[in-house]
C-alpha cells in the first residue's frame, strides 16, 4: 500500500512537539508521513508504580513505547504468575495483540513509574501495511519473544542448556497459519513434529464409525505430530487461531543428541509421554457413533 492511500485524518491535530521519535529504534527511518501518522495517534502517559497496563485477556488496543521507568512482563508458568523479562527504555512492547489481533497473552505492569507513549492499534495497522520494513521489525521483535516464551516455559528447555536450545532453534523451522488452516490431516506422511509457539491448535481424530471429535486444544508449549505410525498422523490438526509453530524434522533428532545427549532424551521422553497421552484418548473414542 503507497503512502498517498493511507487515512491521514487528523494528522496535525497533534499540534505540539512530536511524542515519537528515532530515538526508537524501531522508528529508524520511517518516512516523515508514517511518522506523522504514528504522532497523531500518540497517548502520552505518566505512570504510577505497581499499575498493570494490560492483563492476560484484555483485548489488544495499542503498541506501548516506553520512554522513561521500567516495567516487567508477567506470564503464567510451572510455578504460577512469574517474571519473563524487564523492560527499559527504548523497549517497545504490546506487539503480540496488535500483529495478531488476539487477546493479551501477558500481565505488563509498571515496575517504576514510567513515562510511556501509547500509539492506537489502528494506525499501527495502517503503517505496517505501508511499511514492509516496520513490518518486519515488529514481526523480528515478536519472534524473539515468542521463543524466549516457549523456552522458559518448556519442562525440557526450561532445564537444557544454552547450547542444546540454540542446536534447536538452527534446526527448526518457523511455520505461520491463518485461523482455520490445516496443519496436517490425519494420516499425512509423518515428517516431524511442530512445537507450539502461540496461538491454539485444534486436534481432531476421525474415529472407526466417521464421527469426527476434537480431542484436545494445544498451546504453548505443547507438541503436535507427536504420535504416529506407518499410516502416517493418527489426528488432524489445525489452527484454531492464528498459529505460530516451530516444525522439527525427524531427522534432525540425531543432530540435537550430539549437542547435548541428555537434554535430547528429555525432549523424547516428553514426546514420548504426550504421545501415550494421545493414544489412551483416541483409544476411548473409536467405536463412538456419530
Amino acid at each position: 500500500m503507497s503512502e498517498e492511500f493511507l487515512d491521514l485524518s487528523g494528522v496535525h491535530a497533534l499540534g505540539g512537539r512530536d511524542l515519537l521519535d528515532e530515538r526508537f529504534p524501531l522508528l529508524r527511518g520511517l518516512s516523515p508521513v508514517l511518522l506523522r501518522l504514528l504522532n497523531s495517534a500518540t497517548e502520552e502517559m505518566f505512570v504510577a508504580r505497581g499499575v498493570d497496563l494490560f492483563r492476560i485477556g484484555d483485548t489488544p488496543s495499542g503498541l506501548y513505547f516506553l520512554d522513561q521507568g521500567a516495567v516487567e512482563i508477567l506470564r503464567l508458568g510451572r510455578k504460577g504468575l512469574e517474571c519473563a523479562d524487564v523492560l527499559k527504555p527504548p523497549a517497545v512492547f504490546g506487539e503480540f495483540g496488535v500483529l495478531r489481533n488476539v487477546a493479551r497473552t501477558a500481565i505488563v505492569r509498571t515496575r517504576t513509574p514510567c513515562r510511556l507513549l501509547r500509539v492506537d492499534a489502528g494506525a499501527v495497522h495502517q503503517a505496517v501495511e505501508a511499511d514492509e520494513e516496520l513490518r518486519g521489525r515488529l514481526e523480528a521483535l515478536l519472534a524473539e519473544r515468542m521463543q524466549r516464551n516457549f523456552f522458559a516455559t518448556h519442562p525440557v528447555f526450561s532445564e537444557a542448556p544454552a547450547a542444546f536450545r540454540e542446536a534447536f532453534r538452527a534446526l527448526v523451522k518457523p511455520k505461520f497459519y491463518h485461523r482455520g488452516e490445516e496443519v496436517f490431516a490425519q494420516g499425512a506422511p509423518a515428517k516431524g513434529v511442530w512445537f507450539v509457539l502461540s496461538g491454539t491448535a485444534t486436534v481432531r481424530f476421525r474415529n472407526r464409525a466417521g464421527a469426527e471429535i476434537v480431542m484436545d486444544l494445544r498451546r504453548t508449549p505443547d507438541v503436535l505430530g507427536e504420535l504416529a505410525s506407518r499410516d502416517g498422523f493418527a489426528y488432524r490438526a489445525t489452527a484454531a487461531f492464528d498459529l505460530d509453530l516451530w516444525f522439527l524434522a525427524r531427522e534432525h533428532f540425531r543432530e540435537l543428541a550430539r549437542a547435548d545427549a541428555a537434554s535430547a532424551k528429555r525432549l523424547e521422553e516428553f514426546l514420548v509421554r504426550r504421545a501415550h497421552r494421545t493414544a489412551a484418548r483416541i483409544k476411548e473414542h473409536l467405536g463412538v457413533q456419530p
